[in-house]
């Protein structure tokens, strides 16, 4: 993706991650309730849409729409 600070003239090209959960826990510390769990699990891969943002130069536009899973 192409991000940068505004009026810049040449934005450079960055990577970013995104990470999955495949199991959160959450304990209440106040009282002696047991610890909840639940699990996570995706259908295929990322779903990655092309930017097709009409104010985004046409070369810096890439696939950096998260779709979701």
């Amino acid at each position: 993706m192409y991000w940068t600070l505004p009026f810049n003239e040449n934005p450079p090209l960055e990577y970013f991650h995104k990470y999955v959960v495949d199991r959160v826990e959450v304990q209440d510390t106040t009282a002696s309730s047991p610890t909840r769990v639940t699990e996570y699990s995706y259908l295929g891969d990322a779903a990655w849409h092309y930017d097709d943002f009409e104010l985004v130069k046409p070369e810096h536009r890439t696939y950096g729409q998260f779709r979701g899973y």
